[in-house]
């Protein structure tokens, strides 16, 4: 072979060495990137799990006993209601009962009226 060839053949292949080692350092450049990127992702789920539980603890410790506290209050508040509802049933029954007997006394005292008019 002719010193030229050998020439473009070590050419070719320290260039290929080269290429070789920038693909290993980009290589290696992504591995840095991935733990990075790694660490970023545990840290974020860390810090969102302890989000979590610091509103689970506030659900729990804190809105759960003021819905109780609401509902029992809501439940007595429907309780109240109905009895004044059985209650306001029978004002307007005894009202229509006393209206009935009203209108019965109107036609008496009317009626004797009639009857000592003629």
């Amino acid at each position: 072979m002719s010193e030229q060839i050998l020439k473009q053949i070590l050419n070719e292949l320290q260039s290929v060495k080269t290429d070789i080692q920038d693909v290993k350092t980009g290589q290696s450049a992504l591995e840095q990137q991935l733990v990075a990127f790694q660490q970023f992702t545990i840290e974020q789920f860390t810090a969102l799990d302890q989000k979590i539980t610091k509103t689970n603890i506030i659900l729990e410790n804190e809105v759960k006993p003021s819905m109780k506290v609401i509902t029992e209050q809501l439940e007595d508040h429907s309780r109240a209601l109905q009895a004044h509802a059985r209650q306001l049933d029978r004002i307007e029954d005894k009202v229509t009962h006393h209206d009935i007997k009203i209108s019965i006394l109107d036609k008496t005292k009317s009626n004797k009226r009639i009857a000592k008019v003629k």
